[in-house]
């Protein structure tokens, strides 16, 4: 199988090719559009850097390293795989959908950064509580920015380190957060926590909210979404509209500056290091746009104040694998 890292042969490189050369050139190019073009033909993500990942948008299958067995077999809890289950489908018979399509546009990007997936524990995350405390109160993007600030640092645990079942588990994580129809979210909806299997399963591989907020598809409404994460309290998912913005200006960015996507997501130290692992043939102009959060942030349904955690950081860990549902808000709870 061809692959997006394919080059020319290297008799190609040269001012002067012999007939054979030629020839081999030729046929290596035809068969290479050819791949290129046919949305029916297979790719894996493992052989696709983030520059060249635009070209695989048309794609009417998922890639084959996308491995379901291999990412649920581990699971006997009955919501687990109803999620897992759930989003399967999605992903076979609505592939086309936005929800699905952003969905797999950050397991992509996520799985490329491995295992710099986590964050520190030490008091250089504290700093995340005064950021918080300083922004306006309705600064989704400000928030969505703070939390961004974190170094995204290695985590060394089991399943954080295979990019073909990290990206097929995040893409399934991903969607049940982003979809609202999910099992996940009907679940929050009915005001129980997410439970002990699902936390045990997602939280070594910090598949959770503050990667959420850190790829933009949650928000943080306070620090503590740190230590002790709770839906509706201390963050929440962009409403539907934001959600879809956030899609539109992740596909545009993908195609036009993926290097500045990956600026806003990642930060500047994590970018150098895709740089170095050959994602990029060269780097564009360090500045991104975060319009989409922007625009959409006054409209969110979901909003709630930025504030302060009555908890010092240094007491939280960096496992926020437990997080359940907070219990509602007070009837006069400022919302924005």
């Amino acid at each position: 199988m061809l692959g997006a890292q394919a080059r020319r042969p290297d008799g190609a490189r040269g001012a002067r090719l012999t007939a054979r050369e030629r020839e081999e050139q030729e046929i290596f190019e035809v068969a290479l559009r050819t791949w290129e073009d046919d949305p029916a033909s297979e790719w894996m993500t493992t052989e696709v850097c983030i520059e060249e990942y635009h070209r695989f948008f048309g794609r009417n299958a998922l890639p084959t390293n996308w491995c379901y067995e291999a990412s649920v077999s581990d699971s006997k809890d009955a919501f687990v795989r109803e999620c897992y289950e759930w989003a399967r489908d999605q992903f076979k018979h609505k592939l086309d959908d936005w929800r699905c399509d952003l969905a797999l546009h950050l397991a992509f990007l996520i799985s490329k950064i491995l295992p710099n997936v986590g964050w520190p524990t030490d008091k250089a995350s504290s700093d995340l509580e005064e950021r918080l405390d300083e922004l306006h109160q309705n600064d989704m993007r400000g928030a969505i920015e703070a939390v961004r600030t974190l170094p995204w640092v290695p985590k060394n645990a089991k399943g954080a380190k295979d990019e073909s079942i990290y990206y097929t588990q995040a893409s399934i994580v991903f969607l049940c957060w982003i979809h609202s129809g999910s099992p996940l979210r009907q679940k929050l909806r009915r005001g129980t926590g997410l439970g002990e299997a699902w936390s045990k399963k997602h939280g070594n591989k910090c598949l959770t909210p503050v990667n959420l907020i850190r790829m933009g598809i949650a928000y943080p409404m306070s620090a503590g979404i740190i230590g002790r994460p709770l839906y509706g309290s201390n963050f929440s998912a962009l409403d539907e509209s934001a959600m879809q913005a956030w899609w539109k200006e992740v596909r545009a960015l993908l195609e036009k500056s993926p290097y500045s996507l990956c600026r806003l997501i990642f930060g500047a130290q994590i970018t150098s290091l895709l740089v170095d692992r050959g994602h990029f043939s060269k780097t564009a102009p360090p500045s991104a746009s975060t319009g989409a959060v922007s625009r959409t942030a006054s409209s969110s349904s979901e909003r709630t104040l930025v504030g302060s955690s009555k908890r010092s950081l240094d007491d939280l860990s960096d496992e926020d694998d437990g997080f359940g549902v907070a219990p509602p808000p007070p009837r006069r709870r400022r919302h924005f």
